[in-house]
């Protein structure tokens, strides 16, 4: 893009870069805009990501800009659900998959109740993602347990994801699973598929 080949030359006159670095680093920048805007940040959170790329003044308003109408700029709902995951606690593994904890947040529960189901301190919602082994990737399905009034429902919620959001959520599983256990996702995914696929053993 023409916009992003200016920011790369004001880039390469202020830091003395090469024209390969100063373009990886403008390109870099482009992502972490997108981002942004995918996510719900900001315009001067994006417009210090490209003055920190050598954009100045109105160049820096023009690459912000240019990036929100980048085609590759996600606004579905799978990747409004992705930005909103996060994990906690341990992970669990069986039958071929590693299943997380997701952290009950707003934009997740609304998805199964409204906010009237918090109005008794007594109901409760666990929310469950799971990452296939197998497939290496991430599941299309969220799973919400409900606890109310005495008793317990589950509902599955099939999620389109994009690529993109796939790869958002995938890179906090790995953060998380690192967190918890030390090994990364992948790691962790062929000791399952080893244990799944051999007989005897229970999984």
């Amino acid at each position: 893009m023409e916009i992003d080949a200016k920011v790369a030359r004001s880039l390469m006159a202020a830091a003395g870069m090469s024209a390969e670095e100063a373009f990886s680093e403008v390109a870099a920048a482009r992502e972490q805009v997108i981002d942004l805007e995918e996510s719900g940040g900001t315009f001067p959170e994006m417009l210090e990501v490209a003055r920190g790329a050598g954009a100045g003044g109105d160049l820096a308003g023009a690459f912000v800009l240019s990036c929100q109408s980048d085609p590759r700029v996600d606004r579905s709902e799978g990747m409004r659900i992705a930005n909103a995951i996060r994990f906690d606690g341990d992970i669990d593994c069986g039958k071929g998959k590693i299943n997380f904890y997701v952290m009950a947040v707003d934009e997740l529960t609304k998805l199964v109740v409204d906010n009237s189901f918090f109005d008794d301190d007594d109901n409760s919602i666990n929310i469950y993602l799971d990452y296939d082994c197998a497939k290496g990737a991430v599941d299309g399905e969220i799973v919400f347990v409900l606890r109310a009034g005495g008793g317990c429902e589950e509902i599955v919620r099939p999620v389109q994801f994009s690529g993109r959001a796939r790869e958002k959520i995938e890179r906090r599983m790995d953060l998380h699973c690192r967190e918890v256990s030390g090994r990364g996702l992948d790691d962790i995914a062929k000791e399952e598929i080893a244990l799944f696929s051999c007989p005897g053993q229970g999984r």
